[in-house]
């Protein structure tokens, strides 16, 4: 929603916010894996895309300059997290008509103060093991009656899936501990005692996970307390929250489907975990041209 009087730019931090109408031009990049026993990716790329057409914009530019080696990826979501800061703080200080929802995200490249290039990061892009339906499973879906899920569950499902939208990144961990707190009915650190209780009375030990429960909760309070995102512990943390939130959630409306552990190859068939294991280290992308 356009704001009257509000200037074109503005200054919050490192990010410069500013105002326009679109349509802006950008560019993006869809990613999916097919589901095979192989690690395939298709990929489509958006090169002439105009977004926002007629529509009031708020753009959150961050200018930084682009890291090699293993740095980039950390780099990338750094910045991501200082423009949904700054556009945060923005509407904080009016209200959230100026960042409703996200409508695109880019990064244009300069070469000695020379514009060169428009591209995008796709971050936190997960893979997922090969499992298949069975008979079985679907007829437990079949028989998944809305009507039986108690609130406190489809509440934390809706939690959930948010933290899991995120990727791996620091927003999931306190969405995923929002979640625990509505399935087991506990809030603060006794959250961390009741959820691996409730895991074991799913057949879970809570101590085969690595990280355990309790070094998460620090990673939530440093994120949410402290402002503070460690990747190498924000990962990690955020794998076993997902696991720990996702077989709870099959534990509380009786539907042990897949495994909820995302890496747990053991279950698949001799076959099909050789071609996945042999993939992995190198997946074949396939780009295709946008319909």
């Amino acid at each position: 929603m356009e704001v009257p009087l509000l200037p074109d730019s503005i200054t919050v931090g490192e990010v410069f916010v500013l105002q326009t109408r679109g349509p802006v031009y950008t560019r993006r990049t869809d990613v999916v894996q097919r589901p095979q026993a192989a690690l395939v990716w298709d990929k489509t790329s958006y090169d002439e895309l105009w977004v926002g057409a007629g529509l009031p914009l708020t753009i959150c530019h961050v200018p930084v300059v682009l890291p090699t080696g293993d740095e980039a990826q950390a780099e990338f979501a750094r910045w991501r997290d200082e423009a949904y800061s700054a556009a945060g703080v923005l509407s904080a200080a009016l209200d959230d008509r100026v960042a409703q929802y996200e409508l695109f995200n880019d990064f244009l490249i300069f070469d000695d103060g020379e514009w060169t290039g428009l591209a995008d990061k796709r971050l936190g892009v997960r893979n997922y093991l090969p499992f298949l339906l069975t008979d079985e499973d679907v007829t437990k879906l079949d028989e998944l009656d809305g009507d039986d899920v108690p609130p406190n569950i489809a509440i934390a499902a809706r939690w959930y899936l948010r933290g899991a939208q995120t990727g791996p990144a620091a927003d999931g961990i306190p969405l995923f501990f929002t979640a625990l707190e509505a399935i087991v009915g506990a809030g603060g650190r006794d959250v961390v005692a009741k959820v691996e209780d409730a895991l074991r009375e799913a057949g879970i030990n809570p101590e085969d996970y690595e990280p355990q429960l309790g070094p998460t909760f620090g990673v939530r309070g440093n994120i949410v307390h402290r402002g503070e995102v460690d990747l190498e512990r924000v990962v990690p943390a955020w794998y076993v929250l997902e696991t720990a939130c996702r077989s709870l959630l099959q534990h509380a409306l009786g539907l042990q489907l897949w495994p909820s552990y995302p890496g747990e190859t053991a279950v698949l068939d001799t076959e099909t975990r050789e071609e996945w294991e042999a993939s992995v280290a190198s997946p074949q992308s396939y780009f295709h041209d946008p319909e």
